[in-house]
């Protein structure tokens, strides 16, 4: 997976492998240790586009004046020279598709783990790798999770998968209740005792036809 930098400086990246280009960029940019520089007055969503499926490093479009392109993962707008940031969005994708897995293991600690497992659990089907996830758990230190993030995911071509948001469930039940017990409306219109707990602790958990106030309870004696 490559990167677009558009940039209205590129001095920052005249360092190492480098081929630079005026007005058009004659070759295919799919050398892997090549940052390829596009120097032109301007550019477009359409052009940045029909780079990116070729493209194995870097692209440095060097401009006169930053055109508006729609958010992409893959393209970073640099406006201040020598700065340029990448979103957690388009870190969390480098995980999953850039080739170069030492990058990847370089962003690590940007990327906070939660966050990069929501991502992962959306995209990685290999369960090889979960059952390595698996066995890292919680109780070794984060570089080894990370280490595993670098190394143990097979990169990808396809468009990261956003992870599915949770249904929020509009019955779901007050403590001391699980999930799973299907009767606890029934048992809080019935029993006084607990309604009252309910009505202390989370009022608003009250079915439907259930007085809000406290209500006094009869004991047996």
């Amino acid at each position: 997976m490559g990167i677009v930098i558009i940039t209205t400086d590129d001095s920052d990246f005249l360092e190492g492998k480098y081929l630079i280009f005026y007005d058009v960029l004659d070759v295919i940019p799919d050398q892997p240790d090549v940052t390829y520089i596009l120097r032109k007055k301007t550019t477009n969503e359409q052009e940045i586009l029909g780079c990116l499926k070729y493209l194995q490093n870097k692209l440095v479009i060097c401009v006169d004046k930053i055109p508006k392109i729609k958010e992409h993962e893959q393209v970073i707008i640099s406006k201040e020279k020598k700065k340029f940031t990448l979103s957690l969005a388009q870190k969390t994708a480098f995980i999953l598709r850039e080739n170069d897995r030492l990058m990847v293991y370089n962003l690590r600690m940007r990327v906070p783990i939660p966050y990069a497992l929501s991502f992962i659990r959306a995209n990685v089907t290999d369960i090889e790798f979960h059952r390595r996830l698996a066995k890292v758990g919680f109780d070794l230190d984060d570089t080894y999770t990370h280490a595993l993030f670098a190394y143990g995911i097979e990169p990808t071509k396809e468009r990261t998968q956003w992870p599915k948001k949770k249904a929020k469930s509009i019955n779901e039940p007050p403590k001391p209740f699980r999930k799973d017990d299907i009767y606890w409306e029934q048992i809080i219109s019935l029993d006084e005792k607990v309604a009252n707990q309910i009505r202390v602790q989370q009022k608003e958990k009250l079915p439907k036809g259930v007085k809000k106030s406290m209500q006094s309870v009869q004991e047996w004696v």
